[in-house]
């Protein structure tokens, strides 16, 4: 019969492997929250670098009607306009009535069923930037958004 001490070696070699084992995995888990949360980290103080600059104007509220021949269709929506340019803003203030004027124009001229899907409402978008984008003088327009948009 194996005396007790040599039955306590026994159990601790039996038990070693595990515990390496165990040791590790928590040493990769470690590591790989570690990296995680090291890339998310970079990745928010990256957008609140791009995100310090940026202005916004909102837009009044523009309700037309479409161009729809079976009856009347109207839109209401509401855009904000995102820029960096601190003369821009000045612009903006100033010659709202031009940038109102423009986006009334392009509103005006399509159907309802030019814009009822997102990727429709994406073009129209892009369409927005681009006349907003020509009336201006400094600078350019980088984003625009729609915070409001009912078709009826």
């Amino acid at each position: 019969m194996p005396e007790p001490q040599e039955q306590e070696e026994f159990k601790l070699q039996k038990n070693k492997p595990w515990r390496w084992i165990i040791l590790g995995l928590i040493l990769i888990i470690l590591a790989g929250g570690f990296y995680l949360s090291t890339v998310i980290w970079d990745n928010d103080s990256e957008e609140k670098e791009d995100l310090k600059g940026i202005k916004k104007i909102t837009l009044a509220s523009f309700t037309v009607n479409l161009k729809d021949s079976l009856g009347q269709r109207y839109l209401r929506t509401t855009i904000t306009m995102e820029f960096k340019s601190k003369e821009l803003e000045k612009e903006l203030e100033f010659s709202q009535h031009r940038v109102k004027d423009v986006v009334l124009e392009v509103l005006r001229a399509k159907k309802a069923s030019d814009i009822d899907s997102p990727e429709e409402t994406d073009l129209l978008r892009k369409e927005l930037l681009a006349a907003v984008n020509s009336t201006v003088i400094n600078d350019e327009i980088i984003g625009l958004y729609f915070e409001e948009f009912i078709i009826q």
